[in-house]
């Protein structure tokens, strides 16, 4: 009678971790210094190997390569989420060969998430599926 809210049925709900979007975003710039664009950029990254910042504003954040790099990419590589899977001193012939790089003009770096960045988007998802709690202040 006085319900506020009522449940579906779980065979009806396929995914509903979403729902808590909004609270991992605040617990990211609260406890972990992210903005929502960063945090975002953290996610569409995670599934790749390495990526060269094009990559990442053509296909993510659709801005100018200074803005791009000035709100996307340098914040979290400042946050050590992000940093150089190799660029065109740190690659080895065979890197070179593989990637059919020969180091001339247009070589672009290409970066990587860490090791850290990694292990804070798997929990980032583990709270988002309600597996990890989400701690926030009571004024966030």
């Amino acid at each position: 009678m006085g319900k506020e809210f009522s449940l579906l049925p779980a065979r009806n709900v396929n995914r509903n971790y979403l729902k808590y979007l909004r609270h991992v975003t605040k617990d990211a710039r609260q406890n972990y210094g992210l903005t929502p664009l960063t945090l975002h950029a953290l996610f569409f990254m995670y599934d790749l190997e390495f990526f060269t910042e094009e990559y990442l504003r053509e296909n993510y954040s659709m801005m100018s390569r200074i803005k791009n790099y000035a709100l996307v990419l340098s914040p979290i590589i400042k946050l050590g989420h992000v940093g150089i899977y190799f660029n065109k001193n740190s690659a080895s012939n065979e890197t070179r060969q593989m990637l059919k790089l020969d180091g001339g003009v247009g070589y672009k770096a290409r970066y990587a998430i860490t090791q850290q960045g990694r292990l804070l988007i798997q929990r980032f998802y583990r709270k988002l599926e309600g597996d990890e709690a989400i701690y926030l202040d009571d004024d966030a």
